[in-house]
């Protein structure tokens, strides 16, 4: 699991980047943290999924694991070349993704929107929505006995 994260770059939010950490050093959020937890105790896993939380609960601005970049930190996403957030407000919500998932853009899922009926994956990590009372940290993992919601966007 993440202990602690680490924000490199400047305050301009297009080049700041959040790192996790683990042990001291610097771990992919996409493909380090294993899906599943795992007992401190005798190694077996314990059922539960790993979530990793991108946008924390009561916050307003949009990250994203950057699939592209080296070790996969979170940046803030972008639209039309400016920092994007939701514009109805802060989410009530934890909001992040399943590491070592994938959503293929090729496998249409046959309830989605698309003209054909069908709608690709978006070429990420499985997104997931926590919901509890706590807020949980950028690029912090959490685990999650049961996913309450797995979202497709």
């Amino acid at each position: 699991k993440t202990s602690q994260s680490e924000i490199n770059g400047s305050p301009n939010p297009k080049e700041a980047r959040i790192f996790a950490k683990a042990h001291g050093a610097r771990k992919s959020l996409w493909h380090d943290i294993p899906l599943f937890e795992f007992s401190h105790f005798d190694g077996r896993s314990t059922g539960a999924l790993n979530f990793m939380c991108e946008i924390p609960k009561n916050t307003r601005e949009k990250f994203e694991i950057s699939t592209q970049e080296h070790l996969n930190p979170i940046r803030q996403h972008e639209k039309d070349g400016c920092p994007a957030s939701f514009q109805s407000g802060d989410i009530d919500f934890n909001y992040g993704c399943f590491p070592r998932t994938w959503e293929d853009p090729d496998f249409l899922h046959p309830e989605g929107g698309g003209p054909d009926g069908g709608a690709g994956g978006d070429n990420d990590p499985l997104d997931a929505c926590e919901i509890g009372m706590r807020q949980i940290k950028t690029a912090r993992a959490r685990a999650a006995p049961c996913p309450l919601a797995l979202t497709h966007f």
